[in-house]
């Protein structure tokens, strides 16, 4: 079966130091890298990490990668987003985002970007998703009221531009059928 998606790791780094991270469950430097004939097969790429942002190559991953599949989104938690858009002032040339914010910092500046006029005015994606995970939003591990109003804001701002999903944070993340986890290494590729 040719694989449809492809999570491709674009950097290793991330400002977060999550307990229940699932790049703990392998060395994120042994994941094979994805081939010639994989990147050719796949209709969906969608660049993961560490955290993809964190990458000061993002934009060049996506131009090498964008000839490649119909569709490239990119999992972020949030800061780093933030970040990328006030040192460019630009939104990547990507078809969707994937947003999972981890801390109340996160969910503090995915609230400052939603309700900027010109983020939003950019904001072309055919698909976002906010991931919120369950465990995260239990009141009893909010420090303050304005925690607790941080996520309903988020929640509230991003309705319009995101599908919101809650979750349950899985220890071990197996892809699904029809979709690959790999490294990629351009050389290898001759891109």
């Amino acid at each position: 079966m040719k694989p449809k998606v492809a999570h491709i790791i674009v950097t290793d780094k991330c400002g977060h130091n999550c307990p229940m991270c699932c790049n703990r469950n392998y060395d994120i430097h042994e994941v094979p890298n994805i081939t010639k004939k994989e990147l050719e097969d796949v209709e969906t790429i969608c660049l993961t990490g560490g955290e993809p942002f964190m990458s000061k190559d993002i934009d060049m991953f996506i131009e090498k990668l964008r000839p490649y599949a119909k569709n490239i989104y990119v999992y972020a938690s949030g800061a780093e987003l933030y970040n990328y858009w006030k040192k460019n002032y630009k939104v990547p040339n990507i078809d969707g985002l994937s947003l999972s914010p981890k801390t109340m910092s996160d969910y503090q500046l995915l609230i400052e970007l939603l309700q900027d006029d010109c983020f939003l005015s950019m904001l072309r994606w055919k698909s976002n998703r906010l991931y919120i995970f369950i465990k995260q939003i239990d009141p009893a591990n909010f420090q303050t009221e304005e925690d607790l109003d941080a996520v309903s804001k988020l929640i509230n701002l991003a309705q319009s531009l995101f599908k919101v999903f809650f979750r349950v944070w899985k220890d071990e993340i197996i892809s699904p059928k029809g979709e690959i986890f790999r490294n990629i290494n351009f050389e290898e590729l001759g891109i």
